[in-house]
């Protein structure tokens, strides 16, 4: 029986893999895949390092460390490499065909595409293939690379719903402010600012993974502190803080002012559609008086059609409203539930990997990585494929015939996703009300 020595669980890297070290310390990434030979009862693993007063020896058997199957792994990563595939790669190739979509939010959202392909493409294969071999086949170069170019692009895409949540908040809640500076060009200078921060933040990554040739042959990727025990840990909470803390509160805090800003709209047209109804009932038909060679005429004007399209507008604005209330608390939902439990856990190893070993199965860990690539997939559906103009820009896109806009879109200045709109309730009484309110969609754009 071979000991695997486990020195540390770092937060960042995404090997399943758990390779028998034989003679030398050897650090585990992510997951701890406590796979069994054929026959075997238990598996011993020594655990030592800096940061354990002494050797400590745990003993897991069959069932308190049983593994998902291959069976069922395979297909549930193959199934979110799939789709997150095919997603965000829809959304690049809309967004770079259709030149009229170039706008800022739509920048940031081919940035988030980007950055979320870049994690499907580097984190899944990389994650199954030496789980399943037992063994990192990439060799030594790849080994820093990739390592060091997945934490990047799982910073970039938070650091990206980030900035996307910050310029829907200026573009909604604070429209005549943010029109001056929200271009594209600083879109480019927002964009390019996220990936150097995230380049430069994650350099310990590159610094700290090591290759290593185990002495049954196989291949070790993983992450070595060495004594560091204390700086592992600080470089962990900064990366907890940096990466799901403050970005957590940032779109909290963003959203909950949308959502109030939007709240208030909708009070506001429940308001005018009253007075609407009020002014339908009062005036559905009005007496115009024409005199003519000193013969007094008169005509009844009918004025239903006209106050039925307007209730018919408020009440589709008021329907979209909600919808996007709806939608910014999913959205907030989805990044807590996606990623959360992932820092938490190696939060938790960090700091007491004894105990975290033994209430943890394989099973769990392996749950809780899916998890975290499920957010790679459900972003291109809650950012884009939810939002009506973005749907028919994708069949321009794919299709030879250009499909027919609905009216709703080729109004306004600016028709695509993410553009602030203006919509006027003007209800006609002798001085106009107006009640308009920046949005960032159109009436129809979620039916």
């Amino acid at each position: 029986m071979e000991f695997g020595k486990i020195e540390n669980t770092s937060a960042y890297g995404m090997d399943l893999a758990w390779n028998y070290s034989g003679s030398h310390v050897a650090a585990l990434n992510s997951l701890v895949d406590f796979s069994f030979p054929d026959g075997a009862v238990t598996q011993t693993v020594e655990m030592d390092g800096a940061d354990n007063t002494g050797n400590e020896t745990y003993n897991f058997t069959r069932s308190e460390t049983s593994e998902i199957p291959g069976e069922i792994l395979i297909p549930l990563y193959s199934l979110i490499f799939l789709l997150s595939v095919v997603g965000n790669g829809l959304v690049i190739a809309t967004l770079v065909q259709n030149k009229r979509m170039r706008t800022v939010t739509n920048m940031f959202l081919l940035n988030l595409s980007i950055s979320d392909l870049l994690l499907a493409v580097l984190c899944m294969p990389v994650t199954i293939i030496p789980t399943l071999l037992r063994d990192f086949i990439f060799g030594e170069v790849m080994c820093i690379m990739i390592r060091y170019l997945q934490a990047v692009s799982a910073a970039v895409s938070v650091f990206t719903l980030v900035a996307i949540s910050l310029e829907r908040y200026c573009a909604i809640c604070r429209p005549l402010h943010s029109r001056s500076w929200q271009t594209l060009s600083h879109s480019y200078k927002t964009i390019a600012a996220v990936w150097s921060t995230a380049l430069v933040i994650m350099i310990p990554i590159a610094v700290v993974h090591k290759y290593w040739t185990l002495p049954n042959g196989n291949h070790k990727c993983d992450e070595d502190w060495g004594e560091l025990v204390d700086l592992r840990r600080a470089y962990t909470v900064f990366l907890d803080v940096v990466l799901l803390v403050l970005p957590l509160e940032v779109m909290l805090v963003a959203y909950g002012l949308i959502a109030r800003t939007l709240w208030i709209g909708i009070k506001m047209e429940m308001q005018g559609q009253q007075e609407l109804r009020q002014l339908g009932s009062n005036r559905d038909v009005i007496d115009d008086e024409v005199t003519t060679n000193g013969n007094t005429c008169s005509h009844k004007r009918m004025d239903f059609e006209h106050s039925a399209v307007r209730r018919s507008n408020a009440e589709k604005s008021l329907a979209a409203k909600k919808r996007v209330i709806r939608m910014l608390f999913v959205i907030v939902l989805e990044f807590f539930i996606c990623w959360t439990p992932l820092y938490a856990l190696y939060t938790w190893v960090d700091f007491d990997k004894a105990s975290a070993r033994k209430h943890l199965t394989a099973v769990c860990w392996s749950l809780i990585q899916l998890l975290s690539y499920v957010s790679a997939c459900c972003n291109p559906i809650t950012y884009c494929f939810m939002n009506k103009k973005f749907r028919h820009s994708f069949l321009a896109a794919f299709r030879c015939i250009r499909p027919k806009l609905p009216p709703q879109m080729k109004r306004g200045r600016d028709s695509d996703f993410g553009s602030p709109a203006t919509e006027c309730l003007t209800i006609l009484t002798g001085s106009p009300f107006r009640h308009c309110t920046a949005l960032t969609l159109t009436v129809n754009e979620y039916d």
